[in-house]
């Protein structure tokens, strides 16, 4: 399974925040980050690129609020 292979491989670092490095980027307070998906994509690839760089494993998608509940 996935999970045993992260596992075996040490700590399994995972990453933060997506609004809060979106809006370092450039997202304005109270805007839809899923908004940017479309709008802002090269900004939006920035977030997981950095989270890699600094040793994330496992990255979330920035989809938090992308369906019809929301």
């Amino acid at each position: 399974m996935l999970i045993d292979t992260l596992v075996a491989e040490g700590p399994v670092v995972t990453d933060g925040a997506w609004g809060t490095q979106l809006q370092r980027l450039g997202l304005p307070g109270g805007a839809c980050p899923d908004h940017w998906n479309l709008v802002q994509p090269d900004e939006v690839e920035k977030v997981p690129r950095a989270y890699v760089a600094a040793g994330s494993r496992v990255i979330l998608t920035n989809t938090f609020r992308a369906n019809r509940i929301a």
